[in-house]
Order: structure tokens, then C-alpha cells, then sequence
């Protein structure tokens, strides 16, 4: 398990005695995310490129909030995150981006299964994927920890190097747990359907919203239990593992995402993020 840096500073009423934005970490690595804190709302922009998806923020009582992750393919390095209101810079701060240590991952798959994730399917799956994540509830959802979706035996990891058939196919976008048909699979936590359609690249896919740019996805089941609207919660069974879409065997595909910006799910399992 990576050592996550950010963890150790997520308790936001700290930082709300000063009155200027603060960072919960200035250090991160690639594929996490961390919290900017700002002292009263208003109407900020953010700008910070290697989060790949727009930065928004939310209203938290007398402050706002804004979760901002680092896309798992940006370099190592160091890079400028700037927040504005009305005109007036009232941070620049430098970001340092870590190497991530990510696995290589290789598969190989029939012509058949390839086909499944045809360049149209994989474009028709992320327009309903950035569709379904383009509004998040302004109110946190989530209630308290979140858990696993099920238990199994984890194939491949986040942020994996991918090879399909020997050829670079990209990076894994979440985490893969290996089980058989039909394990039941629960909502890591509270949250709304946004998203529940079976997708040629994806199969059975369900995206939940937890609010605050927060969403999780579920890809591969067998089948489906809920509804794009239905309002979950934590630990409901949404639907069985499966062998759906692009894929080379029984598994359930597991992400976490902060706008349309994948990161690692364990930095969320089992961790309290915010009160």
C-alpha cells in the first residue's frame, strides 16, 4: 500500500483559523487528490491543469471546499495550483506531484472480447460516464466511512500500466476484484444513482454520486438492482459481480473518481475524509 501523505491533514476545522485558502497537502502522489479549504464562500476559480476536470467547490456553513486530484499520468514534478475571486489572486501555491510506483498489468484477449472495446464503445461509454458526472449534489451525501463493495481477491491495482495483448492499452482506471458470478456488490456508500445502463466496454455499470464531486463506479455485473435517480445507501446491494463487457474473466471493476478524474480508491475505504 502506498503511503498516503494526504491522510494526515484532512481534519478541516484546522484550518479554518486563518483566512486565507489552505492546502491539506502540498505533496501528493500521482493518481490521490487533496483538499483546498476556503475561509467564506464566494465565487472562486481554481486552476490547477493536472486535475484534468473542472475544480469545483462547495458550500461548507461559513467556508467552501473543493476536493482537487492529480490525473495518474501527469509527470512527477512540481506545478502551480492558483485560486481567484473577483480578479485577485489569493493563493499560489506550487503542488509537488510524487511518482505514483504503479504496477504493470497484461492481459490478453480474444479478437472477440477486443472488439467490445472498440474505439466507438469506449467513446459512447465516457460521454455517458461525463454526462452522469457533470452535476454533483452540492450537500455530502456520504455518511461517515466508506466501505468495500466486496470482498475478493484484488488482480489489478489502481493506476496499473495496462498491456493488451502486448500493446500499451493504458492505465487502470480503478481497482479489480476477482470473484464469481454473481457475489453481491454494495454501495460504498451513500449516495444517488446517476448512472445504472449496460455499456458494450463496461457491461452493467452503475455510477453512484457521494456529493461534492465524489462519485463511484461499479463495471462488469452480472446484473443491476437500481435505478439512474435511487438514493442509496451505504451497504445496499446494487448488483451482482458478472463477466460483462470488456473483460477476460468474472471480476468487478471498483472506481473512485473526483469529477471525471480517476484516483485511488483506498484513499477512501475505510477513512473518515470530512465531518
Amino acid at each position: 500500500m502506498r503511503s498516503i501523505i494526504l491522510i494526515l491533514s484532512l481534519i478541516l476545522t484546522s484550518t479554518l483559523f486563518g483566512r486565507e485558502p489552505k492546502l491539506s497537502s502540498k505533496e501528493v502522489k500521482q493518481g490521490e487528490f487533496f483538499i483546498l479549504t476556503l475561509p467564506e464562500t464566494g465565487d472562486y476559480r481554481i486552476t490547477f491543469p493536472q486535475g484534468r476536470t473542472p475544480i469545483r467547490t462547495f458550500p461548507r456553513e461559513d467556508y467552501e471546499i473543493a476536493f482537487v486530484p492529480v490525473h495518474y499520468s501527469t509527470p512527477p514534478g512540481s506545478y502551480p495550483l492558483k485560486v481567484e475571486r473577483d480578479g485577485e489572486f489569493l493563493l499560489k501555491e506550487e503542488v509537488e506531484i510524487k511518482d505514483g510506483e504503479f504496477e504493470k498489468s497484461y492481459i490478453r484477449v480474444t479478437s472477440a472480447t477486443k472488439k467490445k472495446k472498440s474505439k466507438k464503445n469506449v467513446e459512447v461509454m465516457v460521454n455517458y460516464a461525463r454526462e452522469a458526472r457533470k452535476d454533483s449534489s452540492q450537500i455530502k451525501l456520504w455518511e461517515g466511512e466508506f466501505i468495500y463493495p466486496l470482498n475478493g481477491r484484488i488482480t489489478t491495482s489502481f493506476g496499473a500500466t495496462r498491456y493488451v495483448n502486448n500493446k500499451l492499452s493504458g492505465y487502470h482506471s480503478g481497482v479489480d476484484f476477482a470473484v464469481p458470478v454473481g457475489v453481491p456488490v454494495l454501495a460504498t456508500n451513500r449516495g444517488r444513482v446517476v448512472l445504472s445502463m449496460y455499456l458494450k466496454s463496461t457491461g452493467n455499470t452503475i455510477i453512484i454520486d457521494h456529493g461534492l464531486n465524489l462519485y463511484s463506479s461499479y463495471s462488469h455485473m452480472d446484473s443491476r438492482e437500481v435505478e439512474t435517480g435511487n438514493i442509496v445507501e451505504k451497504g445496499k446491494v446494487i448488483g451482482r459481480s458478472g463477466n460483462t463487457g470488456f473483460s477476460t474473466g468474472p471480476h468487478l471493476h471498483f472506481t473512485m473518481s473526483v469529477g471525471n478524474t480517476f484516483v485511488d480508491p483506498f484513499l477512501f475505504i475505510e477513512r473518515k475524509l470530512i465531518d
